[in-house]
């Protein structure tokens, strides 16, 4: 499966977003985007299948890293189409997991 990747800078926010697909992830700079286009194409090269729930708690601590909590959990619900509750649940179930 060929996936276009695109890094685009958000001028208004400062932040470069990752276009993959149809999901959008933040850095916050051109080097940080780079690595992390890297490390998508090496995990999908595993071609593992990860649940929604997976997908948030790995993703949590790198958005609370870049925008801090309250904007992380509303960053993750709109980006998975989900409610905030819903974040905090995935992110509190999958901490119990790790």
């Amino acid at each position: 499966m060929d996936v276009k990747t695109r890094i685009r800078k958000d001028r208004e926010a400062g932040l470069w977003n990752i276009h993959d697909q149809d999901l959008t992830f933040p850095a916050t700079s051109w080097g940080e985007a780079m690595h992390f286009v890297h490390d998508l194409r090496r995990h999908r090269a595993h071609e593992q299948v990860f649940t929604t729930q997976q997908l948030v708690a790995e993703e949590y601590p790198h958005f609370v890293r870049l925008l801090g909590p309250a904007l992380a959990k509303q960053r993750l619900a709109t980006v998975y189409g989900v409610k905030r509750k819903t974040i905090e649940d995935y992110v509190r179930k999958g901490s119990k997991c790790a």
